[in-house]
């Protein structure tokens, strides 16, 4: 993404082992970061979690990377969100009856990792984790440089509250999520703001068309919300897979768009955040460093517990991945 880059602030706690990642659960429960305690609950609902491999990654959906940072060449160009979306449907039309919503539909895409505006979280840690330490082993034994990973942990209620004015995880009909979902196949402002779906979402939340252009105005609409998905596949329930919808669209260079009717560009998770904690709000993000030394024990003991290829992916290629691990 072109936006300015935010400074990260790791947490004191350096998870280096499987219990110090438990240990984080216990801070966060008790921690204001959390949750409301006035509705009674065992673990905060809404407290989701991201391991990233490497701790330089960004919370940047891959529909918003640079192809340079895809295939590591030159690059200034993005992926063409729209032709990629529009294509998916017409050479996968069986997979409309179930993905029948374009929020499901981008679901299945990322599902099969095809470029989204999603972003993948858990509502497990230990899933975040592995996902954070997944190969360490394999690069220890072929003596291949490891980098320091992260747990994120995000307030998906502060996120929203945030965005949406009121503490509640988006369902997959809600008018937030159609919107932003709908800005994934479609090029022009004008054009969106017609979108039959997106008036029958209105209807639903008594909205109004100034209540979109406020929205469009004060960029809320650019801004990323979470989401609690239909988990129509089993990896997505193996994994407790939840997801955040980033707005915003980005035009390469050679789109024809009038300026008045391009959609703004994404503001990112980390500008949220960063901004909440210039105004001394509640933070949406905390992150966690994980230290090179520890990922490939860690990943040796996720494995004992049953954390691995063959538990959090269902298909048979990452069977075949699990099986050779094992034996």
């Amino acid at each position: 993404m072109t936006s300015t880059k935010t400074k990260k602030s790791y947490e004191s706690l350096e998870i280096t082992s499987v219990p110090k990642a438990i240990e984080v659960l216990d801070i966060i429960k008790d921690d204001t970061f959390s949750y409301n305690r006035e509705i009674p609950q065992e673990f905060p609902f809404g407290i989701w979690f991201r391991g990233h491999s490497n701790s330089s990654y960004e919370l940047t959906p891959t529909i918003f990377r640079k192809k340079a940072d895809m295939f590591r060449k030159q690059s200034e160009d993005f992926f063409e969100e729209t032709n990629i979306f529009v294509h998916s449907t017409l050479r996968l039309p069986n997979y409309q009856k179930v993905y029948s919503s374009t929020f499901d539909w981008l679901c299945l895409m990322q599902h099969y990792e095809t470029p989204t505006r999603i972003l993948d979280w858990s509502e497990s840690i230990l899933v975040a984790l592995y996902f954070a330490v997944k190969g360490s082993v394999a690069k220890e034994k072929m003596g291949n440089s490891i980098s320091d990973a992260e747990i994120v942990v995000l307030n998906a209620n502060t996120l929203n509250r945030e965005i949406r004015g009121r503490d509640s995880i988006c369902s997959s009909d809600s008018f937030d999520v159609v919107m932003r979902s709908e800005m994934a196949k479609n090029r022009n402002l004008r054009v969106l703001s017609d979108l039959n779906n997106i008036t029958q979402a209105m209807k639903q939340e008594k909205l109004t068309s100034d209540d979109i252009i406020t929205r469009f105005a004060d960029l809320n609409l650019a801004k990323p919300v979470a989401v609690f998905p239909h988990r129509w596949n089993e990896r997505m329930v193996f994994q407790s897979s939840v997801f955040t919808l980033h707005g915003g669209k980005i035009y390469n260079a050679q789109e024809t768009i009038k300026d008045d009717e391009k959609i703004p560009r994404p503001i990112t998770l980390e500008e949220i955040n960063q901004a909440s904690l210039e105004r001394q709000q509640p933070q949406t993000l905390k992150y966690y460093r994980i230290p090179k030394e520890n990922k490939a024990d860690i990943e040796k003991t996720l494995f004992r517990l049953g954390i691995h290829e063959g538990s959090l992916f269902p298909e048979m290629d990452h069977q075949s991945i699990y099986l050779k691990q094992q034996w």
